[in-house]
């Protein structure tokens, strides 16, 4: 056994003995362990007999609470949980678990533990949409997982080296490169799918899934024993296998390389508090999924209130709605959302389409439908609460920009952007507020670790403040799947403060005397693109007295003569 039992609490038992005989060929080895908090480990087992020949079994152990591992289960007996307060309910000791005699150990799997295809195709579209949404992959949901078995997995393994920050598979990939085109390949593409399980197991993934499971029908059925009813029954349950082998790899690589990134701190940074945020512990959900539920508790409107799950607690969007309108306050459709509705579904209905709109209107590219939001699965809920805590922090100001002139004066400012990274980045324009902002250009490039003068410019066409938001949206499209790295928007807050123009736009001219009335002819002509009606407001202002050359004398005043 491993040495470090704090770190890997595995222990070992011998049902019926440690000594092989001529009577008996195999006897069972119990492995068990037992965790206090959530922990992850991949170590091995070695077996030492009496000539000191040594013989390793792999083992890997995982005692964490996540909806993204459990929900196949849930989802069976959705309508049969029950929320409550007080001790989760303790494991029940199933005793030992052999499989059945004659069985095969290769056995394709569990006819009962197959999901519908149906679901299975709503669950990976999800999980796509997520993924596609940050940039990170672009693989279709109508040909999952089709794409990634005839590529063999290629953006599933840069995927998980991108996030990893290391280049896990670069001899199996090297390995797989070397075999002759015309060479069977199955072998090196299997050696590569067993490096990928093996290494998300190490780093906290609940898989049971096998190799063969992720490659093509080929390898799937010469893995099963000849004659048995998994292998005539394999080529038509392979391709249902094969999607729920997939899904529940970019379900293990989302929770361990994203949901992870769900921290204290982060959560504290994210809604500005110095304090950690109170969790209640579940056996539900992982202490990462309960951080964000604490997360949204933070917008609730009553937040001695906490928000408890991904289902009842979000589906009448005022939770999600003040969530954006907090981070994105230029959103009015989200100011007069409906905050007690109820269980009215009509009006439950009208919050969710106001939180869709809103969405679409901030450039957050992520696709729901109402019913999405009014009936929601907690898995893929989960998803959308993870991917709004990973952007929204980007859609806050990162400062403001002052723009003071008089009506009509054009202003331009420049902004320097830089990109810290070796890769480029490619931002798409918006703005959102006052028309008066503009930019010359609706996209912007940044060449790696490059930086470039991005001009504002602002004519105001009224003597007021205004304000706008300017918004730089990194593009969705990319060169390559993943990216080097992750991009955020990068938003300033834009605000003007325009006077009335001082500086006359012609100076007329006119010759009357004192107290006498004249008229004279001025010609107005409107700047604007659209019909205006102007009124007029005259203002007393000093003027310069031009004297005249020819001034007459004034004649000497005369008495008149008296009667």
């Amino acid at each position: 056994l491993p040495l470090d039992t704090a770190q890997i609490p595995l222990q070992i038992d011998f049902p019926s003995g440690v000594h092989l005989g001529s009577k008996s060929d195999s006897i069972p080895v119990v492995l068990s362990f037992i965790a206090s908090k959530p922990t992850s480990f991949a170590t091995t087992v070695d077996f030492i007999v009496d000539d000191g020949n040594r013989f390793s079994l792999p083992v890997h152990g995982l005692a964490d609470n996540s909806i993204l591992s459990v929900w196949p289960f849930l989802s069976l007996r959705r309508y049969s949980i029950q929320f409550g307060e007080g001790h989760g309910i303790t494991c029940v000791d199933l005793g030992l678990r052999s499989p059945p005699a004659g069985s095969s150990t290769a056995g394709l799997t569990n006819i009962d533990n197959i999901r519908p295809a149906s679901e299975i195709a709503s669950a990976a579209a999800n999980t796509l949409r997520f993924l596609a949404s940050l940039n990170m992959i672009e693989v279709s949901g109508h040909a999952f997982p089709t794409d990634l078995v005839a590529s063999n997995g290629e953006p599933i393994l840069r995927l998980v080296e991108f996030l990893s920050g290391s280049t896990v598979f670069k001899s199996e990939l090297h390995a797989l490169s070397l075999v002759p085109s015309k060479s069977d390949t199955t072998p090196a593409v299997l050696n590569l799918y067993e490096k990928l399980l093996s290494y998300l197991r190490a780093h906290g993934a609940v898989l049971t899934v096998k190799a063969e499971h992720l490659g093509p029908l080929s390898a799937m059925v010469s893995a099963l024993p000849i004659g048995s009813w998994e292998r005539q029954t394999a080529e038509k349950l392979a391709p249902s296998v094969s999607r729920q082998a997939w899904f529940n790899v970019l379900s293990q690589i989302i929770k361990i390389f994203l949901l992870e990134r769900v921290t204290t701190k982060s959560v504290c940074e994210a809604i500005g508090c110095s304090t950690f945020p109170t969790c209640i512990p579940s056996n539900l959900y992982s202490s990462h999924e309960t951080l964000l539920l604490a997360w949204l508790t933070h917008y609730r409107k009553d937040r001695s209130v906490p928000v408890t799950n991904f289902e009842n607690d979000l589906r009448d969007g005022t939770v999600l709605g003040n969530l954006l309108f907090a981070h994105l306050p230029y959103l009015k459709q989200l100011s007069n959302l409906d905050e007690s509705p109820d269980d009215d579904q009509e009006r439950m209905t009208s919050n969710a389409q106001k939180i869709i709109s809103s969405m679409e209107e901030a450039g957050l590219d992520y696709q729901v439908s109402a019913s999405f939001i009014v009936s929601p699965n907690p898995r893929d809920m989960l998803l959308l609460v993870l991917y709004l805590f990973t952007v929204l922090p980007g859609y806050l100001p990162r400062s403001t920009v002052e723009f003071t002139g008089a009506v009509h004066e054009n202003i331009t400012k420049t902004v320097t952007l830089k990109n810290p990274f070796a890769s480029e980045v490619i931002y798409d324009v918006r703005f959102d507020g006052c028309a008066d902002f503009h930019a010359s250009s609706k996209s912007i490039m940044l060449s790696g670790r490059g930086s470039e003068l991005f001009q504002i410019a602002f004519c105001g066409r009224f003597a007021r403040n205004d304000s706008a938001v300017l918004r730089l949206i990194p593009s969705r499209q990319l060169r390559t799947r993943p990216p080097s790295m992750l991009s955020q928007p990068v938003v300033f807050s834009l605000v003007s403060s325009v006077s009335e123009s001082l500086t006359p736009q012609a100076t007329l001219t006119t010759r009357s005397n004192l107290y006498e009335a004249t008229t004279f002819v001025m010609e107005l002509r409107n700047t604007l693109d659209k019909d205006c009606t102007f009124s007029i407001d005259c203002s007393h202002q000093l003027a310069k007295i031009i004297p005249n050359r020819h001034t007459a004398k004034m004649a000497p005043a005369v008495d008149k003569p008296s009667s």
